[in-house]
């Protein structure tokens, strides 16, 4: 072969390399070595995984609804929204306030590696080793990363293996933490805005008192309902013993001089009937009636009556609602229940994530026979061993 020139084809090249077998083989074999040797020095990387159960939704808006749709006499108004907090937790878990968290928690700054970098620095690094996704099952997976330098001894390792697991679960509990802390702050507002509410409310509700006090005192009005009931029932029993009279007195007439006794007599009744349904009409049978209304005025009484009434159980059911999410919210702040569940705790990795001595290998035995044969055929080039074939015109 070294004394001809051949064409530069797939089956030459591959007799070339059979040629020349022994040191490429050599050359494969070194470079498969070194790349042993060098993923013995190269950075190690270490991956935690964590995971959390879906958070739960806030049915704060379910007290709201129940109280407006018993004020509004049963109409179903829905429940106020109650948000997805999956994509809330994802942003926390790669928030500033979290990395500053692991910071401090975990105490990065006595670790060799971090003990001259800034809180600039070290968020960065968090950020980057950090990985947050979630399912659509609503499980939230928190993966983290670390890594050792060049060169590194085996206790370095163990310090980064180590280091993932310790971010990812402190990660969770400055989630926790900072969910725990915004919560109870929330809590704490909005007692301090109900109990605000409730003293305004009270206030409302002791002027409706004593505007509905003042209406009955003056109107004479106790429950109006049975009172105009009961006036007009007199008014019907008068009304029908007058006109039973009317009748009797022209029948009396027809065969009496109306100056006889018994004219008189009846005349009087009669008399005396027309002025009860009078008074009844204008309110009470006698001047010392003190809960007969005019008939005339009950349905302006009606009115405002009822408007009064409904502003005081609306007053009432308010308050009553105020004074239940005052005490949940007493409770809310004073709880130390977690809001995050952890579903998976992580652990300390076993094995590295990358690199893999495996693929190393693999690549350098691809690289290598590559870069070898392309040497063979180039140094058979320049020695006039091989051809391109052309198309001559």
């Amino acid at each position: 072969m070294e004394n001809q020139t051949k064409e530069l084809t797939l089956v030459n090249i591959w007799k070339l390399a059979l040629l020349h077998k022994i040191g490429l083989s050599i050359f494969i074999f070194v470079s498969m070595v070194l790349a042993v040797i060098f993923s013995y020095f190269v950075p190690y990387t270490y991956e935690s995984r964590a995971s959390l159960m879906p958070p739960e939704d806030n049915k704060t808006g379910a007290g709201i609804s129940n109280l407006l749709e018993s004020v509004s006499g049963g109409i179903n108004i829905g429940t106020i929204g109650s948000g997805n907090k999956v994509q809330l937790f994802t942003a926390i878990l790669k928030s500033k306030e979290v990395a500053y968290y692991i910071i401090d928690s975990a105490r990065l700054r006595e670790y060799t590696a971090f003990s001259k970098m800034s809180k600039r620095e070290l968020y960065e690094i968090i950020d980057m080793s950090l990985d947050v996704r979630y399912k659509r099952s609503g499980i939230i997976e928190l993966y983290t990363t670390s890594g050792t330098g060049y060169f590194s001894s085996e206790a370095d390792r163990d310090t980064a293996a180590q280091l993932a697991a310790i971010i990812a679960n402190t990660a969770i509990e400055g989630l926790s933490h900072i969910t725990h802390t915004k919560n109870v702050s929330k809590a704490k507002r909005k007692r301090v805005f109900i109990e605000r509410m409730l003293t305004e409310n009270k206030r409302k509700l002791d002027s409706i008192d004593l505007a509905l006090e003042k209406f009955q005192e003056e109107n004479k009005v106790i429950a109006i309902d049975e009172q105009t009931r009961a006036i007009l029932g007199n008014a019907t029993t008068v009304g029908v013993e007058l006109s039973k009279a009317e009748v009797e007195y022209k029948l009396i007439l027809e065969d009496y001089n109306p100056e006889t006794q018994y004219a008189k007599s009846a005349a009087r009744r009669l008399e005396d009937l027309r002025e009860q349904y009078s008074r009844i009409q204008q309110g009470g049978l006698t001047p010392t009636d003190e809960f007969s209304i005019p008939l005339e005025e009950v349905p302006a009484l009606v009115r405002v009556y009822s408007n009064l009434v409904r502003d005081q159980l609306i007053m009432n059911k308010v308050i009553l609602y105020l004074e239940t999410q005052k005490y949940q919210e007493a409770i809310q702040e004073e709880s130390d229940i977690p809001s995050v569940e952890v579903l998976d705790k992580a652990e300390v990795p076993e094995k590295r994530s990358s690199p893999s001595k495996k693929i190393m290998v693999i690549f350098a035995f691809v690289l290598s026979t590559v870069v070898g044969l392309l040497f063979l055929v180039g140094r058979a080039f320049l020695k006039g061993q091989f051809y391109l074939k052309t198309n001559k015109n």
